[in-house]
C-alpha cells in the first residue's frame, strides 16, 4: 500500500499488461541490495517464524523466518530504527510514500541454505501486488509461481513486482541465505 500511484499513460504496455495475465514484472529501482547485507545479517538474531498469510496459516518451517521493520508499535515489529540504511533507502526513494507509519513496513526474509518457503497464497485473487528485493541472490535459489513459474532473479539487486494472487513458493537448493 505504501507504493504511489501512477498513470497509467505513463506505461505504454499497460493495457495490454493488464488484459494478457502476467506472473511477474521487472522492476528498474537501481536497488543496491549488496549495500544492505551487512545490515540484514545485523538483524538475523531478531527474526521470527512467518506463519501465515493473508489467507491462510503456515506450519512453521525449520530455515524461513524474518524480521518486520515498522513503526507501529505492534508486537511483531521490529524498529525501523534497527536499519538505518535501508530503511533511509527506501524513505527517500521517490516510488515510496512512508507517511502512514502504521501502515508501511518492510519485510526481511531470511531464507537459509537447502531450506524452502512453503506454497501458499497471500491473496484470494490474482494480484501482481507484492514487491520482492533481492538483498542476496544465490544461483540455485529460484522463485515459483502457479501458472507462471520461475521468476528470473538473476543477483542482488533484482526487484520484481510479483504474483501472489497465485500459490507460490520459493525453495533455496543452495550453500548460501537468501534475504
Amino acid at each position: 500500500n505504501f507504493v504511489k500511484n501512477y498513470h497509467t499513460s505513463e506505461y505504454p504496455n499497460f493495457k495490454k499488461m493488464t488484459q494478457e495475465k502476467i506472473g511477474y514484472i521487472k522492476v528498474n529501482l537501481d536497488f543496491p541490495g549488496s549495500t544492505f547485507i551487512q545490515e540484514c545479517l545485523d538483524l538475523f538474531e531478531l527474526r521470527k517464524p512467518f506463519t501465515y498469510s493473508k489467507h491462510q496459516e503456515l506450519d512453521t518451517v525449520e530455515g524461513w523466518n524474518g524480521v518486520i521493520l515498522a513503526d507501529n508499535g505492534r508486537s511483531r515489529a521490529t524498529p525501523m530504527s534497527n536499519a538505518p540504511k535501508l530503511t533511509k533507502w527506501f524513505k527517500e526513494h521517490p516510488c515510496f510514500d512512508f507517511s502512514d507509519h502504521m501502515n508501511t513496513r518492510i519485510h526481511i526474509h531470511y531464507l537459509e541454505p537447502n531450506c524452502y518457503i512453503p506454497l501458499h497464497q497471500d491473496y484470494d485473487t490474482d494480484t501482481l501486488k507484492g514487491l520482492n528485493f533481492a538483498v542476496t541472490q544465490p544461483k540455485d535459489c529460484k522463485f515459483y509461481v502457479d501458472e507462471y513459474g520461475v521468476i528470473p532473479f538473476e543477483q542482488p539487486g533484482d526487484v520484481f513486482l510479483c504474483q501472489i494472487g497465485k500459490q507460490h513458493c520459493v525453495y533455496n537448493n543452495s550453500d548460501e541465505m537468501r534475504i
